[in-house]
C-alpha cells in the first residue's frame, strides 16, 4: 500500500522515487557507514591532536614569540572585555534596580553589581569574548593561508605545518 502510495506521488515528483530508491538500496549499510565515518573523523581527529602537541613540545621553544603572543591574546582584549563587561552591568543594575526598590534596598545596588558582574559574570563574559576574539583571528588567518595555498606550499618544501603553524598565528 505505501509502495503504491509513494509510487503515485513519484509520477508527479520523480525526486522522491529516486530518493526511495537510494534510501532502500542503503538501508542495510547506513548504520555500518556512519559509524565507520564517525570512527574515521575520530582517528583523524586524535591524530591532529597528536601532531600538535608533538609540535608544541620539541624544541626550539621560542619564548619571544609565547610573550608577544600572550600580549596578542590579553592585553589587546582588553577593551573589547570591558565593553561587554560595562553592557552587562547596565542591564543588571537596570534589572535589579525595580526588584531592589521594592523591598527598600536601593542603596545594595552598586555593591550588588559590583559583586555578580565582577564574581559571578565576569569570567563568563571575560571568557566567552577573548575566545571569541582569538578564534575568530586564527581562524580567519588559517583559512587565508589555506585560500592562496600557503599551507601547501609549507608542507611541500617539507616543513612541518603543525610546528610552522603555531608560530604564526594572527598579529
Amino acid at each position: 500500500m505505501i509502495d503504491r502510495k509513494l509510487k503515485a506521488a513519484a509520477v508527479m515528483e520523480p525526486q522522491l522515487l529516486a530518493l526511495r530508491t537510494v534510501l532502500a538500496s542503503s538501508n542495510g549499510n547506513s548504520a555500518k557507514g556512519l559509524v565507520s565515518e564517525f570512527l574515521e573523523w575520530f582517528g583523524n581527529l586524535g591524530i591532529f591532536f597528536w601532531q600538535v602537541v608533538r609540535a608544541a613540545v620539541t624544541p626550539p621553544f621560542e619564548f619571544r614569540e609565547l610573550f608577544r603572543q600572550l600580549d596578542e591574546i590579553g592585553s589587546k582584549s582588553l577593551p573589547l572585555v570591558a565593553l561587554a563587561g560595562a553592557a552587562t552591568g547596565v542591564v543588571l543594575s537596570l534589572e535589579a534596580r525595580f526588584s531592589l526598590t521594592r523591598f527598600g534596598a536601593k542603596s545594595l545596588l552598586p555593591a550588588a553589581i559590583v559583586f555578580s558582574v565582577i564574581h559571578e559574570t565576569g569570567p563568563i563574559i571575560t571568557g566567552l569574548v577573548v575566545s571569541g576574539r582569538v578564534g575568530a583571528g586564527i581562524g580567519a588567518e588559517l583559512a587565508s593561508m589555506k585560500v592562496t595555498e600557503q599551507i601547501d606550499a609549507i608542507e611541500a618544501s617539507a616543513v612541518n605545518p603543525y610546528s610552522r603553524l603555531r608560530k604564526n598565528e594572527p598579529r
